[in-house]
């Protein structure tokens, strides 16, 4: 903001002597619309990305959590909004109201947005880092800052903007692109630079059938294991939207050799059924007990080809939004029941780079995770030691001391509506972070307690999968009410941020591990009475609550960029589609 003020000034003080104009007399501005929840036929295998007002804080908004039909589309009073539009959340508590983002993409909103279309007079990038860094400004507007309140489409309307020269304007986007580039890293770029469009008969990669590309669904082989021998079992919810594995567990091999999909490490998951295909959902398989995993049967596994085809490559193909639309139009079956056959897999025409530009693209993709994720695990080990045993001899004190927590609401089915509370459960823990992507709401009468607040911990306590239970989240700033169900547990402390990493650790799992049984696997609030936590020196804990937060800041930075470009991708593919 301060390259930007040195530039230009500001409105009160517009030193350079600029003109001034209303967002109303260089805009087109409009809120959308929500189509009726309670029609299924406005959302499922819906095509048209539609933004809710959370995801205004995503900044660029490069995809959208939903997806509307046409059907939908034409139910409602929503409008398409053009790539490299404005929106601003014009409602919504926490820090939603006033916040702004960039459309790169068309799609359409929710009423709680207004869309800000600027003319040929107003660069979009200059307009997003103005009314991104007057916020507080923003909020004042429709009240006061901490409160409530609203704007609407008048006030928007009636923003004053300096207004340079569009070259001027034009020279200030540069400066904000090049920062996002040091910023994100050239990676998707470096990702159309190697391969092109996979599809395209006019590039250097010659079009083959996938099926030529990689096995898919491969046979099971005679496996020389015992029954008692564990294999890594991988349920759907094990598998996050983004591209990665969230979590696992052993099991033994006999409980689980049939009626599982089988895969080895390098293997890639594809979810067949829908909705999870068109959300995304797949996986590299890595690290597997014994080399071998079991999981979903709603699984499609494409197995790399030595000398052919690299599991990065595969994964990324396969996430691609054009792959996944060509997809959802070729399922078969009914309702929530739709699934990608392994033929069309099969036949699907790609073009297939050289295996040495694959397996550089694997190694720039390693790289980054490596770089930008952090051996976080280790990192804790290394400043706490092994919890188990406690190396250091850090003090430990009991949970209870250090926090305290509650089980969650029970609601009948009955009491399930489209406009009640959000009830936070299992599902709604994607990668160690809160998803909205599946929610479910209630009317019933909920006690204060059981209101979530910023930065408590969201766990599953209980679930049928083992590998569920123990999962954890940081609840966000949140723009609307919400509580969490019977089987999960808010855990609020003063210490969140260090617990939420000391709950990720072996100790953790193994002082709750006999709460697991054949029918339901728990932990009890005298489960989590008893565990000693070790309690190392406050900046220990600070420094790790640190690295924690910049682990989070960058791994989305990652995930971004991975969308960024499969839009990228996608954009240029239609184009020859």
């Amino acid at each position: 903001m301060s390259q930007f003020i040195e530039m230009f000034g500001t409105v009160e003080n517009n030193t350079h002597n600029f003109p001034i104009m209303t967002i109303g007399e260089f805009a087109n501005c409009f809120a959308g619309a929500t189509p009726s929840t309670s029609h299924p036929e406005y959302w499922e295998n819906g095509r048209i990305r539609w933004m809710s007002s959370g995801e205004v804080h995503k900044g660029h908004v490069e995809d959208t959590d939903s997806r509307i039909t046409e059907l939908g589309y034409k139910s409602a009073s929503t409008r398409m909004v053009p790539i490299h539009s404005i929106v601003i959340a014009i409602a919504g508590q926490g820090k939603t109201r006033g916040t702004v983002a960039i459309t790169e993409v068309d799609l359409c909103t929710n009423q709680s947005l207004c869309a800000i279309v600027p003319d040929e007079r107003v660069n979009y990038s200059y307009l997003y880092h103005n009314l991104q860094g007057r916020y507080l400004e923003l909020r004042g507007l429709s009240g006061d800052v901490n409160g409530r309140g609203g704007l609407n489409l008048k006030i928007i309307q009636k923003i004053p903007v300096i207004l340079p020269p569009i070259e001027k304007q034009q020279q200030f986007a540069s400066i904000a692109q090049q920062a996002d580039k040091s910023k994100f890293g050239d990676f998707k770029s470096q990702f159309i630079e190697m391969f092109g469009n996979p599809l395209s008969s006019k590039q250097k990669n010659e079009l083959k059938r996938l099926g030529q590309c990689c096995i898919i669904n491969p046979r099971r082989p005679n496996i020389a294991l015992c029954d008692t021998d564990k294999v890594s079992f991988i349920p759907m919810p094990a598998v996050s939207e983004d591209g990665y594995l969230v979590d696992m567990a052993d099991e033994e091999y006999g409980k689980v050799k049939k009626g599982f999909t089988y895969f080895e490490n390098n293997d890639v998951l594809f979810a067949k059924i829908t909705p999870c295909m068109e959300n995304g959902k797949g996986a590299i398989a890595y690290g597997l007990t014994n080399g071998i995993g079991v999981g979903s049967t709603e699984f499609h596994v494409l197995r790399p080809i030595n000398g052919i085809s690299s599991p990065y490559w595969l994964l990324t193909l396969t996430r691609m939004p054009i792959f996944r639309e060509r997809a959802a139009k070729n399922m078969s079956g009914t309702g929530g029941q739709k699934r990608v056959s392994a033929s069309y897999l099969n036949h699907f025409m790609v073009g297939l780079p050289a295996i040495e530009e694959q397996r550089r693209f694997e190694a720039i993709y390693r790289q980054a995770d490596k770089s930008k994720f952090g051996d976080f695990k280790s990192q804790f080990i290394e400043m706490v030691g092994d919890p188990r045993n406690n190396p250091k001899g850090w003090p430990t004190k009991r949970l209870s001391e250090l926090a305290e927590y509650s089980i969650g609401l029970t609601y009948k089915p009955e009491q399930i509506c489209d406009d009640g509370t959000i009830v936070l459960r299992s599902g709604n823990i994607q990668d160690g972070k809160i998803s909205f992507s599946d929610i479910v709401r209630v009317n019933a009468p909920i006690k204060e307690s059981l209101f979530v607040k910023e930065d408590d911990i969201l766990m599953c306590s209980r679930n049928g999968s083992a590998s569920l239970v123990g999962k954890v989240a940081m609840i966000p700033d949140i723009n609307e009410p919400m509580t969490f169900g019977a089987f999960m547990t808010i855990i609020r402390s003063a210490e969140a941020k260090y617990l939420y990493l000391y709950f990720q650790s072996q100790d953790f799992r193994e002082r709750v591990s006999e709460g697991k049984s054949s029918t339901m696997n728990q932990i009890t609030q005298k489960m989590l009475d008893k565990v000693e936590v070790p309690f190392p020196d406050k900046d220990v804990r600070e420094t790790l609550s640190a690295i924690a937060s910049q682990a989070d800041k960058s791994k989305s930075v990652i995930q971004k960029a991975l969308v960024y470009l499969n839009d990228i991708q996608s954009d240029e593919l239609r184009k020859i589609a």
